[in-house]
């Protein structure tokens, strides 16, 4: 059974699940289509479509198998090397998110009636906003920040999903955004990100505060890693391995790849997830 996101109504927002996560780390924002409805391409027919352009990535899926052995190995040993480094960057992410967005400050202040706004692009930056809503979250900490966290599509060639953000700044039409992604790469999904918020950056857009709220020309996204040098903040430009990034589904709230799906009947496209 799939559930096309095709009207921003904010009360739909609480129909949407968190994954393997907990409901309090965040809501992903993605329709469900049963894995049986979604044909298994294999990895080299899949590279070859795309490669001769007959297919886009997002059109197609390879079906993820639980971690073999040495994935579980490796992953183990990149923990042990990485694991404080982890903490200490998401530490000090959440510790400059609380000082700039603080009650102190006028122009960005957040309450609990207006919560900062994770916004984590599916799939690599869910592990990192997670971890960030709950450092924020945590009360007795330096860095408490009243903040909600939400998990997004965003497909390159074709952008962020527009109806998953809309309802996003439904449903907190006074909160500032900011986005969330492991690394940066080469910087294409910045660039994909940028381009999906052009609308937005006219200082009369409604919605111009709660994106650009760090000047006209910034766009808000947060990295782990950003050794493209595009990111608003980042705990560092070094390229180096995030253990997060080697286990995919399973460290992604057992969520796929987005699918893409053609609009239909004036709807906005819509994203989906395999459960």
């Amino acid at each position: 059974m799939t559930h096309h996101i095709t009207n921003p109504n904010v009360q739909k927002l609480k129909a949407y699940g968190s994954g393997s996560y907990l409901a309090s780390d965040v809501t992903v924002l993605l329709d469900i289509v049963a894995k049986d409805a979604v044909a298994d391409v294999p990895v080299s027919q899949k590279e070859a479509l795309i490669q001769s352009g007959q297919r886009h990535y997002s059109d197609m899926l390879t079906l993820e198998q639980a971690p073999t052995a040495m994935h579980e190995q490796l992953y183990t040993q990149a923990l042990e090397q990485g694991a404080e480094r982890t903490a200490a960057d998401i530490a000090n992410l959440a510790y400059t998110l609380h000082h700039l967005f603080q009650k102190s400050r006028n122009k960005n202040t957040v309450s609990n009636e207006r919560p900062l706004v994770l916004v984590s692009l599916v799939r690599a930056g869910l592990p990192v906003g997670v971890l960030l809503q709950r450092a924020l979250a945590d009360v007795n900490s330096s860095s408490a920040l009243p903040s909600v966290h939400y998990g997004i599509s965003i497909i390159r060639d074709r952008g962020l999903d527009p109806v998953a953000l809309q309802m996003i700044l439904n449903a907190h039409p006074d909160s500032p955004i900011v986005f969330v992604d492991g690394w940066t790469g080469k910087g294409a999904i910045y660039q994909e990100l940028a381009h999906s918020l052009e609308k937005f950056s006219d200082p009369s857009h409604a919605n111009f505060p709660n994106i650009f709220h760090q000047g006209a020309d910034v766009i808000p996204l947060l990295t782990l890693a950003d050794p493209a040098g595009v990111a608003w903040l980042a705990a560092s430009i070094d390229d180096w391995l995030i253990p997060s990034g080697l286990l995919n589904s399973t460290v992604s709230g057992l969520i796929s790849r987005s699918l893409y799906t053609e609009p239909a009947l004036g709807y906005t496209a819509a994203c989906f997830m395999i459960t």
